[in-house]
């Protein structure tokens, strides 16, 4: 009573890469919790059932540094070392698409790339890309899967992108 400590101990030792784990993710349903790893795979684990997979994804040819779920729950996105993001459909972990343009000229000069989900879903940035040989974080379109725009200023490789959680919306009445 009055404490502030918190006691934690091991339920489960999920085992399963080839090599170590880099990144992981909650599902927005806390149903899966993906992981990746330097043996180029992303787990995907059964969060009801541990320590029971729900899949494994191959597809990557590079180590994969980064994953993140859609917020709607249709999809998850997986950025790796092969200088490719992949998204992968939910229902059947089949790919969706592979991103691999705005990465071509990118180096492995990043320890991870923490890609990031808009919190309405419409968008997914990668952590690391370029244009005109300067690093950005390119915004790609939901759906068409087409990177239009980017965040730029960035002098050196982008590791990691984050949305604000809480969406915002323009009130007109509040304005002068």
């Amino acid at each position: 009573e009055g404490s502030a400590t918190e006691s934690y101990r091991c339920k489960h030792t999920l085992r399963g890469h080839g090599g170590d784990v880099l990144d992981v993710a909650w599902s927005p349903d806390d149903k899966y919790l993906a992981s990746t790893s330097i043996d180029n795979s992303i787990i995907v684990w059964d969060a009801g059932n541990f320590p029971e997979r729900a899949t494994t994804i191959r597809g990557h040819q590079g180590m994969v540094k980064g994953v993140v779920w859609d917020p709607i729950g249709k999809y998850l996105a997986s950025q790796s070392t092969d200088r490719t993001l992949r998204v992968w459909r939910v229902g059947d972990w089949v790919e969706e698409t592979k991103i691999s343009d705005p990465f071509v000229k990118c180096g492995g000069t990043t320890s991870f790339l923490r890609i990031g989900w808009s919190p309405d879903g419409q968008y997914v940035v990668s952590s690391h890309a370029m244009n005109n040989e300067g690093p950005v974080a390119k915004i790609i379109e939901r759906d068409e899967w087409k990177a239009r725009m980017d965040f730029v200023g960035h002098r050196r490789a982008i590791e990691s992108v984050r949305f604000n959680p809480n969406l915002f919306y323009y009130d007109k009445k509040h304005t002068s």
